[in-house]
């Protein structure tokens, strides 16, 4: 191998990294204020973030990293704050497994099974899970 095919190939890969840096930092910052969005919902209808975090079964701490993006909120407390709220159980556990994920692939594999979208639209999935920014299915 040459020196200019690997500084090409060099570029590539810093160029790729850059990408699921922008990719992850996108998604985390949707994550946080969906699960902001819905941390108020639940402190409308318990009344505190003190109860809330008893109900969701996670400390009062892990609460307060959530609201200020800190910590995405795990699965299983997803899925009990989806209880809580009385929403779609299987909707938000996607996007919390979408938000935990750490390859590319997964994530917007879960994020097309949180929208419904998977089963009828796999030609759409696939072009998709190759740009940058998701906006075809946007989190609920």
């Amino acid at each position: 191998m040459t020196p200019s095919q690997r500084n090409r190939l060099n570029r590539q890969r810093l160029a790729r990294a850059r990408r699921e840096a922008a990719d992850k930092a996108h998604i985390r910052k949707q994550a946080a204020r969906m699960t902001q969005h819905r941390l108020n919902e639940a402190k409308r209808k318990t009344g505190s973030d003190q109860k809330t975090a008893s109900v969701i079964g996670v400390p009062f701490q892990h609460v307060s990293d959530y609201r200020n993006g800190r910590r995405l909120l795990c699965p299983a407390a997803a899925v009990k704050l989806a209880w809580l709220l009385k929403d779609n159980v299987f909707g938000q556990l996607c996007q919390a497994l979408a938000w935990t994920s750490k390859s590319r692939k997964t994530r917007h594999f879960w994020l097309a099974m949180s929208s419904n979208s998977w089963e009828y639209h796999r030609e759409i999935y696939e072009k998709w899970s190759n740009t940058r920014f998701k906006s075809d299915y946007p989190i609920r």
